[in-house]
């Protein structure tokens, strides 16, 4: 039925003192009801849209239920395949130890740094600290826990916080689903979160800090909180802790009142981000000697391209085609049965060690150069990703054994924030192709997986 109140609006399109052609007047209302027939017949789904909507959702669901079988795997993941990088364990009973450095070494030093006789850990230490509790209640009985339970704890925590932002910016319980299992999926987060080693532990804390950011922010903006949750971010990836800038600029260009009333909020998000960030100095001095290094110029790597990549510098313009191609362009390889021929075999394609674009994992993403920039949140977001970007592509690695480029995920969380808030500027929910786009990325991510962890 044409919603009444919309269409009258039709018969008081002219002025009652402007004598027009009653002839003139039935077309112009016939017109305006035409319109509106139109628009809002056009919204009225039909039994065969439905019913397609109904069985989409079966297929979320089911998905879901893969999501959350898919983490119990872990711990035997863990077990086979990364029993010693459990790196941020030993780190953390360390610290409980008084010390900065490794007293077990792990994985003989592969990507640690050696000053002298001892071993340090370049990654940010805040994921070291947040198990300090947990491998405290353990050392009574002589065991070191893994990462596996916290990582299994925040990839759900993940899952939870992309479904409450999308109601947040205004989608109902069903886009909900679509968009939580759409990140936890449908993008190469799958094998970061099903991955326990330590490199991809670093990255799990970070997603899951960055949404619990831009969740404060859509729900209390209490920005002193995420002043140290941004904080925490930068003691775990300092690349991601540069998304900060949305949150500057969401309060000087985004919000009402006098410069002087925005210093208020300014201070209270950049007074913690500055103290850890300080601290975090501390630490890197304590242990190199130097506030800024981490420890990358000197850690130790085995894998042959990445030597001859840093050979060539840190970061530098010489990286960044490189980066740009794995981020964006990199398509998985053909399965050939034999060669020369080109006769393929199951699985048909496969993944090399170095992942595929993030265009291909989320396809659905390309619906981001259609967005309506104008509304200046979707622009903060858009600044963000691009201020977190810069130093990852000049920078000499591009990870390793992996789904997808997964440095993306430094800023990842931004550009699924916009991608949600750009959707819904245009639609009211998630049309039937979209719902479909994102489960195909699910279907396909999936599938890659597990054909590669059977290749194994």
């Amino acid at each position: 039925m044409v919603n009444a109140a919309v269409c009258k609006t039709a018969m008081h399109r002219f002025d009652p003192g402007l004598r027009l052609n009653a002839r003139m007047a039935e077309l112009v209302y016939a017109h305006d009801l035409k319109s509106c027939l139109a628009r809002d017949v056009g919204s009225i789904p039909t039994p065969g849209t439905h019913y397609m909507k109904k069985v989409l959702l079966i297929v979320c669901l089911v998905f879901i239920i893969w999501f959350f079988s898919s983490l119990t795997l872990l711990p035997e993941i863990q077990r086979k395949e990364h029993t010693s990088s459990q790196h941020f364990s030993y780190l953390a009973r360390d610290f409980l130890k008084g010390q900065l450095y490794f007293s077990n070494v792990p994985m003989k030093g592969f990507d640690s740094v050696l000053v002298g006789d001892r071993y340090y850990w370049p990654l940010g230490p805040f994921p070291a600290v947040l198990l300090t509790p947990y491998v405290l209640i353990s050392m009574p009985f002589n065991v070191l826990p893994t990462q596996v339970i916290p990582q299994i704890v925040l990839t759900i925590g993940i899952g939870i916080l992309v479904f409450l932002l999308a109601k947040k910016v205004g989608y109902h319980i069903h886009d909900q689903l679509y968009f939580a299992l759409a990140f936890c999926v449908g993008t190469g987060f799958l094998m970061i979160y099903l991955t326990p080693s330590s490199w991809y532990f670093a990255h799990v804390v970070t997603v899951f800090l960055l949404f619990l950011a831009l969740y404060e922010y859509l729900h209390k903006k209490r920005y002193w909180l995420i002043g140290i949750v941004m904080g925490l971010v930068l003691a775990t990836r300092i690349t991601a802790g540069f998304g900060s800038i949305f949150f500057i600029l969401e309060i000087v260009r985004n919000s009402s009142g006098s410069f002087k009333e925005k210093l208020k909020p300014l201070g209270q998000l950049l007074l913690p981000f500055v103290l850890i960030f300080a601290l975090l100095c501390m630490y890197n001095f304590v242990r190199f000697g130097t506030f800024l290094d981490q420890g990358y110029t000197q850690s130790l790597t085995y894998i042959d391209a990445h030597k001859v990549a840093r050979d060539h510098g840190l970061y530098g313009w010489i990286h960044v085609p490189g980066n740009l191609y794995h981020m964006f362009l990199k398509a998985p390889e053909p399965v050939f049965k034999e060669l020369p021929s080109h006769i393929m075999s199951f699985p048909f394609i496969k993944l090399d060690y170095w992942g595929i674009g993030i265009f291909f994992t989320s396809g659905y993403l390309v619906t981001l150069f259609f967005l309506d920039y104008r509304k200046k949140i979707l622009q903060h977001l858009l600044i963000a990703t691009i201020v977190i970007a810069i130093p990852i592509i000049f920078y000499y690695s591009i990870g390793y054994s992996q789904l997808v480029y997964r440095y993306a995920f430094d800023f990842m969380p931004f550009v699924f924030l916009l991608f949600m808030i750009g959707y819904k500027e245009k639609h009211p929910e998630l049309s039937t192709r979209m719902q479909i786009a994102l489960l195909c990325a699910c279907i396909f991510n999936s599938y890659l997986w597990i054909t590669m962890t059977l290749l194994k």
